[in-house]
């Protein structure tokens, strides 16, 4: 995190460090290419 957060914050991309090295993120990347940033 880079920064505190209060208890039932919304917590978006730019409040966290991610690490863009992963398997995880790249295929995150991939999926929001696909289907669009908004779709869980």
């Amino acid at each position: 995190m880079k920064q505190d957060v209060k208890k039932g914050t919304l917590i978006t991309y730019d409040m966290i460090d991610l690490d863009k090295t992963t398997l995880i993120y790249q295929l995150r990347k991939e999926q929001d290419a696909m289907y669009g940033k908004y779709v869980l």
